[in-house]
């Protein structure tokens, strides 16, 4: 299986079983298009070969580029998914993505109202 099987078989199991909605689930395909390319490119042929440390570098990568915090947040959210199918559905024997850590979104602080608009 290459690594584009993966894809296709996960994207199956989140039209078919999860019930997603046709934004989110090619909001994951583009995600997975862009870590599978990455990992390709590192010579990866399977999702075993993958491990915590190659995720981070590739989301190190994206940073880099300029990702927003929020972009990162939801590429992560797509590995961590993906990962998980693949070894809920025992297409790999391990999890690299379970304990990574989410990029957190700055908080942006509320705008105040003036007396003037209080009263």
């Amino acid at each position: 299986m290459t690594l584009q099987d993966y894809k296709e078989s996960f994207l199956n199991y989140i039209t078919a079983e999860k019930g997603l909605s046709v934004n989110t689930i090619q909001s994951y395909g583009r995600d997975l298009d862009r870590y599978l390319k990455h990992l390709e490119l590192k010579g990866f042929q399977s999702p075993e070969e993958v491990t915590r440390q190659v995720i981070a570098g590739f989301l190190a990568d994206l940073e880099k580029c300029g990702y927003a915090p929020n972009s990162l947040a939801r590429q992560v959210a797509s590995v961590r998914s993906f990962h998980k199918f693949l070894l809920r559905d025992g297409l790999s024997a391990v999890n690299p993505a379970q304990h990574l850590d989410t990029p957190r979104p700055p908080r942006m602080l509320p705008d105040l109202l003036s007396v003037q608009q209080v009263e």
